[in-house]
């Protein structure tokens, strides 16, 4: 079974005898319409030929003409059309049927014959019928317990507008088709046919709509993206050359802390050449030590006297603020806090 057979399954009707046994015929769909077989034998059959009036009228005529005749009293019927004519299977007696129970004639669900014009008596559930085709439209129609006896038979062709003397023709035993033959009386009754197809449009739709909405969402998405990454690399490309002159400016400025920071500190030589110079030539210097911004000298011959020591280098713009002390054998310690070189502020 294809996928558009089990679709079509479901809608299929769900149909049940409108007699004492209730059978079922068939399971039906799950989301199909409830129809109840009104049987042949149950029911009384009238044709309505309103080819004569306009088609916009022929229903509400149909609905005047069910209020007279054997159907008076009796709200529930079958009905069949063909064109401008109406078939109308009338329960003989009142039945009780539910509301939601759409009644469908036992006949109607009849396969009609192949030639357009036909004669032929139809095996039943219950009974026989005979029935008279002109142009593919049902013109008669009667019921008989048991197959009609030959005079029974040409009465019923006479009715029909028949020649009497027609062999009777042998007994046809039909099976029931899916749908009636002609069109539903109901103007909003809906037919499993129109809605599978009502349903299929409406599943196309709704997948369409899915999938249109992921594309849209996606075509969307893409775009931005695609927008921000131009825009992204316009903004990369613009600032590129300022970003390379910022770093170019970063490392000049590191090379002229660090050359700025050579020139303004104090050589270790060019403060020895000073000290040697301020004192005099039988002072000897011993040792040098420098933590940092602390100068340690250690002299040789320089006497007790610290003061002479200290006068020599009050001019000398390190130096000003040495501090002598003699120690140990006859030698002279100075200790001078050399100032902090300047860095510059750079942009």
């Amino acid at each position: 079974m294809t996928l558009h057979d089990r679709f079509q399954a479901l809608f299929s009707p769900q149909r049940r005898w409108i007699d004492a046994s209730g059978a079922s015929l068939g399971d039906g769909g799950r989301f199909g319409p409830k129809e109840g077989i009104l049987p042949r034998a149950a029911s009384i059959y009238r044709r309505f030929d309103f080819t004569a009036l306009p088609a916009a009228r022929r229903r509400a005529a149909l609905d005047v003409g069910m209020r007279h005749g054997p159907s008076q009293g009796i709200t529930r019927s079958a009905c069949r059309w063909q064109g401008g004519v109406a078939h109308v299977w009338t329960p003989r007696e009142p039945l009780a049927i539910a509301d939601d129970l759409r009644l469908v004639a036992e006949t109607s669900l009849l396969p009609p014959p192949a030639a357009p014009d036909a004669v032929r008596l139809v095996a039943l559930g219950s009974g026989f019928e005979g029935q008279v085709w002109v142009s593919g439209v049902l013109l008669a129609s009667r019921w008989w317990p048991s197959p009609p006896a030959p005079e029974p038979w040409s009465r019923f062709l006479r009715a029909a507008g028949l020649p009497a003397d027609g062999d009777m023709p042998a007994v046809e035993a039909l099976s029931p088709a899916a749908n009636p033959w002609g069109e539903m009386h109901e103007r909003l009754a809906w037919h499993p046919a129109q809605l599978e197809g009502f349903a299929w449009k409406a599943a196309v739709f709704v997948v369409a709509l899915l999938v249109g909405w992921q594309l849209a969402a996606l075509a969307t998405w893409s775009f931005a993206d695609a927008l921000q990454a131009h825009r992204l690399d316009t903004v990369r490309a613009e600032s590129a050359p300022l970003i390379a002159a910022r770093e170019r400016a970063e490392a000049a400025q590191q090379r002229l802390l660090a050359l700025s920071g050579l020139v303004d500190g104090p050589v270790d030589l060019a403060l020895l050449a000073d000290v040697r110079g301020a004192l005099s030539p039988e002072i000897r210097v011993l040792g040098w030590a420098r933590d940092g911004e602390r100068l340690r000298i250690d002299l040789q011959g320089a006497g007790t006297d610290p003061r002479p020591i200290v006068q020599a280098f009050a001019g000398h713009p390190q130096l000003a603020g040495v501090v002598a002390n003699p120690i140990d054998f006859g030698r002279m310690q100075l200790e001078v806090d050399l100032p902090s070189p300047s860095t510059p502020e750079l942009p």
